[in-house]
């Protein structure tokens, strides 16, 4: 049974587990590509947990976070006296995924040395500590995730050609939020439920029409943390409305045309919505309307009336040759 902790219905975000599903069940390396905040260890996380690898540790490393000699320490482990402060011996991140995963997220930031140092541990299968004279065996699995893109960084002397084609050889692209805007709803839904668990209020149309319109450049983390800031204002009315949405969320219609009005923000998300269902039940739309509540005269003419239709599915030969020339190009992302 394949399990994820992956919020959302929209078809980009059912292709993207599609992918993982598909992928997760090899042990290849794989590079994981998205913006800041679009839940890129969510993925790797989904990866390893419907893997072969599944019962044994996943051990995840941000490699932004850390200085370059504390990261190389952190990774590889020490032997007593290889630095300063360095009193026994202590393995690394590495030793520590043996026959699980390595997660090494903002992979882009690692240093030059470093990068040399991962680069033995993917073609050779060994770790050497900082201070140790002979190689470890290990075996692990290791997945990556970057907001770079890495090709410009191999462009620019920063990052190692021959440790990019090993970390990459599946690639996984994370939407951004703005692409997948029909899983604002659930997501929504979502994180009410985490941080009002007892009472989640209730989002008015208005609100939830801002949310959707937003263009989100922070990601999922920011409508986290935007639903969390909205628990907390609300008050006592049981419901979030507009007011108390941050002001670059309220502002942001003053973008879209003059004269808009509420009704007509409310039917551009109820468009959303509608879409959303179609794509759920594969434009069945008996099954569309019941989920949504309406007849279904009732769903044709609101399809209608939003101009919806169905995309055209490509002919699998084409979807074989197009998923071919994507891989052979490289990430699209760049």
């Amino acid at each position: 049974m394949f399990s994820h902790a992956i919020v959302g219905r929209s078809a980009v975000t059912r292709a993207l587990l599609e992918r993982i599903e598909l992928v997760s069940r090899s042990e290849v390396p794989v590079l994981i590509e998205g913006e800041s905040g679009t839940g890129k260890e969510l993925v790797a996380r989904a990866l390893h947990e419907n893997g072969p690898r599944r019962a044994f540790p996943i051990v995840a490393l941000n490699c932004g976070a850390l200085s370059d000699s504390l990261l190389e320490s952190e990774l590889f482990g020490y032997h007593r006296g290889a630095f300063t402060g360095a009193h026994g011996e202590k393995p690394g991140l590495v030793e520590a995924a043996h026959r699980g995963t390595l997660f090494l997220d903002e992979v882009g930031d690692l240093s030059t040395h470093a990068q040399t140092r991962l680069l033995r541990v993917l073609q050779g299968g060994e770790v050497i500590r900082l201070g140790g004279l002979g190689p470890k065996r290990v075996d692990v699995r290791i997945l990556s995730a970057t907001h770079r893109c890495l090709e410009d960084e191999i462009r620019r002397g920063r990052f190692r050609q021959d440790l990019y084609y090993r970390l990459r050889v599946v690639s996984i692209r994370v939407p951004p939020l703005r692409e997948r805007a029909g899983d604002i709803d659930a997501l929504v839904g979502h994180f009410l439920g985490r941080y009002a668990p007892d009472a989640p209020p209730e989002v008015e149309a208005e609100a939830m029409a801002r949310l959707a319109a937003y263009p989100w450049p922070g990601n999922v983390r920011e409508l986290e943390n935007e639903v969390r800031r909205a628990v907390t204002l609300h008050g006592r009315r049981g419901v979030i409305g507009p007011e108390v949405l941050s002001p670059r969320i309220r502002d942001h219609a003053a973008g879209t045309p003059r004269g808009t009005t509420l009704r007509e923000r409310i039917s551009r998300f109820e468009a959303i919505v509608i879409r959303e269902a179609l794509d759920k039940y594969e434009w069945n739309k008996t099954r569309a309307a019941r989920a949504l509540g309406l007849s279904r005269q009732s769903l044709i003419r609101k399809v209608s009336r939003y101009g919806l239709a169905r995309p055209q599915a490509p002919s699998p030969g084409g979807r074989v040759r197009a998923g071919r020339a994507a891989e052979r190009s490289g990430p699209r992302s760049c």
